[in-house]
């Protein structure tokens, strides 16, 4: 970390959102795990994102996202640093678009066993919280919309670990630019071959990111021979280990 970052100050995001009530209890793990958290990242600031499912559980999802989207927002023009603890991957919705809003060039590294980038036409289970990386490269789900919503560029995009998905999930990540690594790669040191042509590209380095990460042990790589849309010499081998 560097010592600028250090530095600044961290407000910590309570977001319980769920998009279906039986999942409900995704929602209350933020209310048990944030007050360890805070005291370990030594938190300046704890922000408690309220979710009042009443009658429509995507509704509340929705305003939940723009309400965490409001309030990230706030805090990084403030100059602080920022973590969210949530429920499910819905969350990332809103706490994107706030980051976006303070730096529209923000990269995002999204970690999980599912790829999140089914679309109307291709989910099997109208799972919200299965298309919201999709959405988020702007194949628009119309519960996710809200006033002020944003989206990100698909090469600013990696997907890393991402192993169960369903058929038109593939199709649509096999059509997009979205970057998926193997964890090969991720862990050649950036001074080694390859992976010096990787940072020059600038697929390994980017001056921001944000990090969604998902409790699911480390899949096999996703893909081989991806080639990275930013540069033609960059391309990621595929490996066959479990880490």
């Amino acid at each position: 970390m560097r010592p600028e970052m250090a530095a600044r100050p961290l407000h910590l995001f309570e977001a319980g959102v769920v998009t279906e009530q039986q999942f409900v209890g995704l929602g209350e793990a933020p209310g048990v795990l944030a007050p360890l958290l805070a005291d370990r990242l030594g938190c300046e600031k704890r922000v408690r994102i309220p979710f009042n499912p009443r009658d429509r559980w995507l509704t509340a999802a929705r305003e939940a996202c723009r309400t965490l989207a409001d309030g990230v927002l706030a805090s990084l023009r403030e100059g602080a640093g920022t973590a969210v603890i949530g429920g499910e991957c819905t969350l990332v919705a809103g706490a994107l678009s706030g980051a976006l809003g303070a730096d529209p060039e923000i990269s995002l590294v999204y970690f999980d066993a599912h790829g999140d980038f089914n679309t109307l036409a291709t989910t099997p289970s109208h799972y919200v919280s299965g298309m919201v990386l999709a959405h988020l490269c702007g194949r628009s789900v119309a519960p996710l919309l809200f006033p002020g919503s944003r989206r990100i560029a698909e090469e600013r995009v990696a997907l890393v670990g991402a192993r169960a998905l369903d058929g038109g999930e593939k199709g649509n990540l096999d059509r997009s630019r979205v970057l998926r690594p193997s964890t090969r790669t991720i862990r050649r040191r950036p001074d080694s071959g390859r992976g010096r042509a990787a940072a020059r590209s600038g697929c390994t380095s980017t001056s921001t990111s944000w990090t969604r990460a998902n409790s699911r042990p480390w899949p096999s790589p996703p893909s081989a021979g991806h080639r990275c849309p930013r540069s033609p010499t960059c391309s990621v081998s595929s490996s066959r280990s479990r880490m």
